[in-house]
């Protein structure tokens, strides 16, 4: 049984300035901080970032599991109306920052390929993370998905204590995701890295940027 840290081991290649980076990671959170920093450093908003995540966990109850659009839909919906409203309310009651808004900008430069299951309760809430941004934008609250998305309720909490955990690494500004929309039978299969060995994969593909 392959262990969940090969499913999340990521290779990158960035360019920047003339310079390569050539990094093997085996984490989602080293991943992400590491490539906030390189970009930080260079003090450049374009790189090439190669990066592949296999089965990355999105901490988040699996609403995407519900058989009824509407009802997903709607949960989501609220969900980002909670979020950014509980976000906006600690930051004018504690006035302190409760995410680097410039550091979630910079890495939307960086758009990683993303492999998940429309079956998998550990990873595909990573459809709706992304899919909600273009309901929000549908019905005129872009401002306040851009709010919610950078944003967890448990990094809210913790601020609102004075804490501050560490950076919620399932929170990605931009990405490419591939999505096995194929009936899978139990978890093990759903979360199992052997599925993208399967070539005849029932597959939906989209690219998602932040601006």
């Amino acid at each position: 049984m392959l262990s969940n840290q090969f499913f999340h081991r990521a290779t990158l290649v960035i360019y920047s300035h003339q310079r390569k980076y050539l990094s093997s990671i085996q984490s989602q959170h080293q991943t992400k901080s590491k490539i906030s920093n390189k970009l930080k450093s260079e003090k450049s908003y374009s790189a090439h970032l190669e990066t592949y995540l296999f089965n990355p966990p999105f901490p988040s109850p699996p609403i995407e599991l519900i058989k009824s659009e509407k009802v997903k839909r709607r949960l989501r919906v609220a969900s980002s109306v909670f979020t950014a409203g509980l976000a906006v309310a600690v930051k004018m009651a504690t006035g302190s920052m409760i995410q680097d808004d410039e550091a979630f900008a910079i890495l939307s430069s960086w758009v990683p390929y993303l492999f998940v299951s429309s079956s998998d309760m550990i990873c595909s809430e990573y459809i709706g993370y992304f899919e909600n941004r273009e309901t929000m934008e549908a019905i005129g609250a872009r401002k306040i998905e851009s709010m919610a998305m950078m944003h967890s309720i448990q990094r809210i909490v913790s601020s609102s204590r004075g804490k501050m955990d560490s950076e919620p690494v399932h929170l990605l500004p931009s990405g490419f995701l591939t999505i096995n929309i194929g009936a899978l039978p139990n978890f093990k299969e759903a979360h199992g890295i052997h599925q993208w060995w399967n070539p005849n994969l029932e597959l939906k593909y989209k690219s998602y940027n932040y601006h």
